[in-house]
């Protein structure tokens, strides 16, 4: 949960004006005029007009050379706008100016530069410090609001958002999160008023479309998810050639609903143009990680090989293991990835600058499962998959290996849980496609026509018009027939 909780930080976190009744927040320039760019590129910040920011935040920091707070903002508007070498450049170049800056700018450039470089128990101290010296501060309520949303706290991080509004009704990205906030509580209605608010307050950013568009996939609007981001391609051509984020953002919510869909040659055109067109590491490992699981689902062996092949030098040896085991799992060289399960597991024992300890137990207590979901013992790949969903919950359940387990779970004689679960997933997003052919198929081999009748044919009511080659499409005609009239 914590590197979640960072990604929102670092992809949402903006500074606004700045108001505190607690110790001085005044900025350390002495220069009216490098002061008065600075305040013109938060506002552009607030509006999400990052090039704007960044014009006015480099205008200032010229001025003003000894000005650390100028050089810190202009690494997080580089940072939203995927251009990660860039903001590495000016943090560092902030942190070098920090002895002369005050208190307060000097935890925030600490905040920024631990939040890049993912230094997280420094940056869980001085987040800590922020908080505690600087309560009345609008920007550091707005990192307590996101803190509170990651904890799942969505009515406390609501009411905090709704508070920066009153005083600084400008800063839009307070309405998208208030919109995630409804929608983890299940309240979609206001989920999606707040997305309108948010296009509405910025017609013109790619952003604002691209949460309302997250909200139709996730809500199995597919077609209303399409035709939206298909309009940001044609009508915003500008902003997705200097936004690598928000660009492959856009390609994999469009792979993700043609897959949906069935539509597997659009699906996978668009995995592909995400790793074609967008280099930068964050935009880069989004696009990936699509291409990647879309050769998954499909079984594909031949496209995994061959994209683990171009990828493999340019991933953490952690990912590479991962993936290697993975693949080695769909050809059925069980000894092979039971071996490189092993050598991961070794590094536990190790210290790793880059990598948790909790996120190698989490990936060998995944690899363990599937190992065994392969060899079909059930009982113990589910036993490892719990393990690893209580590590990082909301990772297991955006993935195809939740299927797995629940395949497990009904193999081992749990079938009303396994139905749960996938009745639970229905109950949030009711097209979801995986979730409606298992559980035609769980009722189908428990001879409960009746229901696998429903869902079967609300599956092929939505894949419709999907590719020719799709074996889950012939799996669910199959029953379907089977099941007749």
């Amino acid at each position: 949960m914590k590197q979640k909780i960072l990604l929102v930080l670092l992809l949402f976190s903006s500074v606004i004006y700045i108001h505190s009744c607690s110790t001085n927040t005044k900025l350390s320039t002495k220069s009216q005029e490098a002061e008065k760019y600075y305040l013109e590129g938060i506002k552009d910040l607030d509006k999400l007009y990052y090039e704007g920011a960044i014009d006015n935040f480099k205008k200032s920091f010229e001025i003003d050379p000894n000005f650390a707070m100028a050089s810190m903002q202009i690494a997080l508007a580089n940072i939203r706008t995927g251009k990660e070498d860039s903001a590495n450049y000016f943090i560092n170049l902030s942190w070098d100016l920090i002895e002369n800056t005050t208190r307060y700018e000097k935890l925030r450039i600490r905040y920024t530069k631990y939040l890049i470089y993912k230094e997280y128990k420094k940056l869980e101290q001085t987040t800590d410090s922020l908080l505690y010296e600087y309560p009345n501060d609008i920007e550091v309520k707005k990192i307590n609001a996101l803190i509170q949303f990651n904890r799942k706290n969505f009515k406390i991080a609501r009411e905090i958002f709704l508070d920066i509004l009153e005083s600084s009704p400008d800063y839009y990205m307070a309405y998208n999160m208030i919109g995630y906030s409804y929608f983890n509580q299940g309240y979609n209605k206001d989920a999606h008023n707040y997305f309108k608010k948010y296009i509405e307050k910025a017609p013109n950013q790619i952003n604002p479309y691209d949460s309302m568009a997250e909200f139709y996939t996730l809500t199995g609007k597919y077609n209303e998810a399409i035709e939206l981001l298909e309009n940001i391609l044609e009508t915003k051509k500008d902003q997705i050639e200097t936004n690598s984020v928000l660009a492959s953002t856009i390609y994999t919510r469009l792979s993700i609903s043609y897959f949906n869909l069935g539509q597997l040659e659009k699906s996978l055109k668009f995995a592909k143009l995400s790793t074609m067109k967008h280099t930068q590491k964050t935009a880069s490992k989004m696009a990936n990680t699509t291409l990647i699981d879309y050769y998954f689902r499909q079984k594909d062996i031949l496209g995994l090989e061959k994209e683990f092949d171009r990828i493999k030098d340019k991933i953490n040896p952690l990912t590479r293991d991962y993936l290697e085991v993975r693949i080695n799992l769909c050809k059925d060289n069980f000894e092979l990835a039971s071996e490189k399960i092993n050598s991961i597991k070794k590094r536990q024992t190790k210290s790793s600058q880059n990598t948790s300890k909790k996120s190698i137990i989490y990936i060998t207590n995944i690899l363990e499962g599937e190992l065994f979901y392969h060899q079909k013992n059930y009982d113990e790949a589910i036993e490892k998959y719990d393990i690893a969903i209580s590590i990082m919950e909301e990772k297991y359940y955006t993935s195809l290996l939740k299927i797995h387990k629940l395949i497990s779970m009904f193999n081992a004689g749990q079938q009303e849980e396994a139905i749960s679960e996938l009745e639970c997933t229905l109950s949030r997003n009711p097209n979801d496609a995986y979730a409606l052919f298992y559980i035609s198929t769980f009722y189908y081999k428990m001879n409960n026509f009746e229901e696998a009748k429903y869902y079967v044919n609300h599956f092929l009511d939505q894949w419709k018009n999907a590719s020719n080659n799709n074996k889950l499409f012939k799996k669910a005609q199959f029953i379907a027939e089977q099941i007749g009239d």
